[in-house]
């Protein structure tokens, strides 16, 4: 009798020891009838204010949060509903590349042209239609798309830039490195669904007003025009490669540079700290990438793949690294020197 208290008990232990360490092994979560959901939102955007649910514009990228439970009575008749047990289908939905949304067991649903507030009230519609009796559907926002515009005329690197439906057009110029020398600091065109709109984003700087300064949308042009004296250059002042510039010689601070369109020899010269007091400024060559040369090339523009030279000064080439009283006394002796052998 003895032995088998025993037994059972060693038995009993065992199986709570066990229980005990099932129950530690349990992730943070289990053993609920509530689903744990995880937040698969893309990083928020900084915004200026709120959205506009009646004016935001859906589009391709935009992804969607919706959350739809059955409110349907899941206990005998005349208790509680219960929460816990309640059925949820939760989705996170991309609109895809042609405006469509694809909520599967609820429907598809054309974006296009559509506000933020005029989708959520057909999901909401079509749920209640093909779902429970009683359901509730929640639809939210969960993140913003971003899209490719284009940038063009007198900025550093026109071209396609990334933006969301948040920026601005000059955040749009900011990305291609700001305007560049020549190009106009008073009024920049947008170009949308081929209307041209003239835009004084000085009033926007100065004044702060912000329709002078507006939200991009997909498809967006902006042109940033040239000054009137530079528009028969354009070619020359606009940007259409990347091969860098070489600074070398009698300068400060030799090094290379990204090619920046419209920019002379003596800017290059000037982004090196100038020229050495041994060095000759007026006598700067520029060697091209075809193997040509230009000489007195101190105001000349620079292309791509251009190496712009310093070479050392006369006067320092035939007197060394003496000063300028130096060099006049010098001059001065030979000069005396001579006067005096001719007139013995």
């Amino acid at each position: 009798m003895n032995n088998t208290k025993i037994l059972l008990s060693i038995t009993l232990m065992t199986i709570l020891s066990a229980q005990t360490e099932n129950i530690e092994s349990l992730k943070t979560g289990m053993g609920s009838n509530q689903l744990m959901y995880n937040d698969m939102s893309k990083p928020a955007i900084p915004l200026e204010s709120e959205i506009d649910p009646n004016e935001y514009l859906l589009g391709p990228g935009d992804q969607l949060h919706i959350v739809v439970t059955s409110l349907e009575n899941k206990m005998l008749p005349g208790q509680e509903f219960d929460l816990f047990n309640a059925e949820t289908i939760e989705y996170y939905e991309f609109i895809g590349p042609v405006g469509e949304l694809t909520l599967p067991s609820i429907g598809q649903f054309s974006t296009i042209g559509k506000t933020y507030e005029q989708i959520k009230d057909e999901i909401i519609s079509a749920a209640s239609k093909k779902s429970y009796k009683e359901i509730q559907t929640t639809v939210r926002l969960a993140s913003i798309r971003t899209f490719k515009i284009q940038v063009l005329g007198a900025v550093e690197y026109p071209g396609y830039v990334v933006m969301s439906p948040t920026n601005r057009v000059r955040d749009a110029i900011v990305r291609t490195k700001g305007i560049q020398k020549y190009g106009s600091n008073e009024i920049v065109y947008l170009e949308r669904n081929s209307e041209r709109t003239k835009l004084y984003l000085k009033d926007f700087l100065v004044k702060g007003d912000l329709t002078q300064n507006p939200t991009l949308l997909e498809g967006d042009k902006i042109i940033v025009p040239f000054v009137e004296n530079k528009k028969e250059e354009e070619t020359n002042l606009t940007e259409y490669k990347t091969s860098q510039i070489i600074v070398h010689g009698f300068v400060r601070r030799p090094r290379g540079f990204s090619y920046v369109p419209g920019y002379k020899a003596s800017d290059y010269i000037a982004m090196v700290g100038g020229a050495l007091n041994i060095g000759s400024e007026t006598n700067t060559m520029i060697y091209r990438a075809d193997g040509s040369e230009l000489q007195d090339a101190f105001d000349e523009y620079v292309e791509p793949g251009d190496v712009v030279f310093v070479p050392e000064s006369l006067r320092s080439r035939m007197f060394g690294n003496i000063s300028i009283l130096q060099t006049a006394t010098a001059i001065a002796t030979l000069y005396l020197t001579y006067k005096a052998a001719v007139g013995g």
